[in-house]
């Protein structure tokens, strides 16, 4: 019986710019448990996080991929639309996080806006029946806060991601990528923007989330100490 979350075969990209073709990913294969970490070393311009984005499926248009497979829990996802995606898989069953938190968040909404607004979108996207209310949407956002280590977070819902600090919009980050409980996180080198001290922390954090609700993580970084 095979248990592997995700499978990667073979996967080929190749970016069109100018009348000129440059392959990024060259027949990368590999497959990803359950519940497993995997780490992706390289330096930087390799294509790791265009791997990522390929399996995610947030590729620029110059991007085309001329052979391979991505299947996640049995589906190719290269066969999926983008509104399938959208609807089903991404920011459901796959979330991704990337290295500047600073860019991921609106500055001008606060926190909790963004976090129930992200609530909001997934419930309609799972089509439930009864969908929570305003109310209940902060709550669940504030919970998702406290999971995530910051703490007063029925107040600090309130701020703004300009009143927050580098370490701690990342965990609001991790908090929006975990909120639907997803099966697979893709993290894009989400502490090379911290200190050692921060990034140390976010590391454990990863682990812990990883445990309570067994996400498989695929982490990108071109740190093998962090690796």
């Amino acid at each position: 019986m095979n248990d592997s979350l995700l499978e990667v075969n073979s996967l080929t990209l190749d970016y069109h710019l100018a009348g000129r073709k440059m392959r990024a990913l060259d027949k990368v294969s590999f497959s990803l448990k359950k519940g497993q970490v995997m780490g992706v070393a390289g330096e930087s311009g390799c294509g790791k996080s265009t791997m990522g984005l390929s399996i995610i499926g947030l590729l620029p248009q110059i991007a085309k991929i001329p052979r391979g497979e991505i299947v996640f829990q049995g589906e190719d996802l290269l066969r999926k639309s983008q509104r399938q995606m959208d609807k089903d898989i991404r920011g459901q069953k796959i979330s991704m996080i990337f290295q500047n938190p600073q860019n991921a968040l609106n500055h001008v909404f606060k926190i909790g806006t963004q976090m129930t607004d992200f609530l909001r979108f997934q419930q309609i996207n799972q089509k439930l029946k009864k969908r929570s209310n305003k109310k209940q949407l902060y709550e669940m956002a504030v919970r998702q806060l406290e999971d995530t280590g910051i703490s007063d977070s029925s107040e600090r819902i309130h701020n703004y991601p300009f009143e927050f600090s580098g370490g701690m919009k990342q965990r609001v980050m991790i908090s929006m990528a975990l909120s639907s409980q997803t099966s697979l996180l893709i993290a894009d080198e989400p502490t090379t923007a911290l200190d050692m001290t921060i990034e140390a922390q976010i590391l454990d954090l990863l682990m812990k989330l990883r445990s309570k609700y067994d996400t498989s993580i695929l982490y990108i970084s071109h740190n093998l100490g962090v690796l």
